[in-house]
C-alpha cells in the first residue's frame, strides 16, 4: 500500500549551507539546490528545544555510552523534531537534515531511544555499550532484514539486557544494522541457539554530515522570503474570509499550541480584532492559561 501523505511536506535542507530551508528547491544563501527532508506525514516537525536535545543526548549516553549523545547531535548544529504517528507518542529526531533517532513513549516502560542508521553510523566508533560484533557470515542475512542468530555473533557487551536497543556491528566497527536485543549479552556469550537480535534497522546507507554550525537566527534570516510570502498569503486570506462574512463576528479558536498561536497572531496582522475562543479543559498549563487575556487587539 502507498504511504498516506497529509498535506505538502514544507521541510527542505540546503546540504551545501546545511540549514533547513521551507518550501523553495533552490537555497536563499547559496543559491544552491534543496532537497526534501524524510519526514514521516503528516510532517508536523518543529525546532528542537535545549530540552529536547539534553532528553535525546542523555537517553543515547544511556543506551550507548557516555559522550554518544554528542555525536548523534553535535554542538551547534540545528535539530528537528517531527512528531510521528504512534500508539501514545513518537517524535523522529532530525540533524544535519537526516534522521538519526527516534524517541517513543511506550505504555508501562516510559521513552524508548531507537537509533537509526544515519544516527548509528555517528556513534558506533564511540559506543561502550550496546554493542554486538557479528561474525562475517551473519553480516549479509542482516542486511536481508533477517534476525540475528546467535551463532552469527563474535563479540558483545555482557552488559546488554533483554529488549534493549543495539547496535550490530562488523569487526572494524562498521554498522550493519540495528535491533532490539531478546536475549542478554552474556546469554549471546554463552549460548548456541536462539535469536540474539531482532532487527530493526539494516539497509545501508551513506553518512550524511556537516561540519557548518547556525543558530536558529541564521535559519531565520535564510528563510526570511519564503516566510515572509506565507504570510503574506495568509494575511491576504483571512482579509478576505472575514470581509466575505462581515454579518458574523471573527473568532480565533487559541489553545496555546504553536498551531493557534501563528493563527492568532497572522489575525492580528490583518488589523483584525478577533475574539480569542479558549476552552479550559482543566488539563492546561498555567502558562498557557495566563496568555489568553494578552491577545486581545489594544484599542
Amino acid at each position: 500500500m502507498a504511504m498516506t501523505k497529509l498535506g505538502k511536506n514544507c521541510l527542505r535542507w540546503c546540504p551545501a549551507c546545511n540549514l533547513p530551508i521551507m518550501d523553495v528547491k533552490t537555497c536563499p544563501v547559496c543559491g544552491g539546490a534543496t532537497l526534501e527532508t524524510e519526514l514521516t506525514p503528516p510532517a508536523d516537525s518543529r525546532p528542537a528545544f535545549d530540552y529536547d536535545i539534553e532528553k535525546t543526548r542523555s537517553m543515547c549516553d544511556a543506551c550507548f555510552g557516555e559522550g554518544t549523545g554528542k555525536l548523534l547531535l553535535p554542538e551547534g548544529h540545528l535539530a528537528i523534531m517531527n512528531k510521528a504517528p504512534s500508539i501514545d507518542r513518537m517524535e523522529e529526531v532530525f540533524s544535519d537534515g537526516t534522521v538519526v533517532a527516534t524517541l517513543r513513549y511506550d505504555l508501562g516502560r516510559g521513552w524508548r531511544f531507537i537509533v537509526r542508521m544515519q544516527g548509528a553510523m555517528r556513534i558506533a566508533a564511540a559506543a561502550t555499550k550496546g554493542w554486538v560484533i557479528l561474525n562475517p557470515d551473519a553480516e549479509e542475512f542482516i542486511r536481508q532484514n533477517r534476525n540475528l542468530m546467535v551463532p552469527g555473533v563474535k563479540d558483545a557487551d555482557p552488559g546488554i539486557k533483554e529488549d534493549d536497543e543495539v547496535l550490530m556491528l562488523s569487526e572494524d566497527r562498521t554498522v550493519v544494522g540495528t535491533g532490539v536485543a531478546k536475549m542478554s549479552g552474556a546469554d549471546m556469550r554463552s549460548q548456541d541457539r536462539g535469536i540474539a537480535v531482532k532487527t530493526r534497522w539494516h539497509k545501508p546507507e551513506e553518512l550524511i554530515s556537516s561540519d557548518k554550525a547556525h543558530t536558529w537566527d541564521d535559519a531565520v534570516q535564510a528563510n526570511a522570503a519564503p516566510m515572509g510570502k506565507r504570510v503574506d498569503e495568509a494575511v491576504a486570506f483571512i482579509k478576505k474570509t472575514v470581509s466575505e462574512r462581515q454579518d458574523l463576528p471573527a473568532a480565533v479558536s487559541f489553545s496555546g499550541g504553536k498551531d493557534s498561536l501563528a493563527c492568532m497572531l497572522l489575525t492580528m496582522d490583518a488589523g483584525i480584532d478577533a475574539v480569542p475562543m479558549f476552552v479550559n479543559t482543566g488539563l492546561e498549563l498555567d502558562e498557557t492559561r495566563g496568555l489568553r487575556p494578552r491577545f486581545r487587539r489594544q484599542a
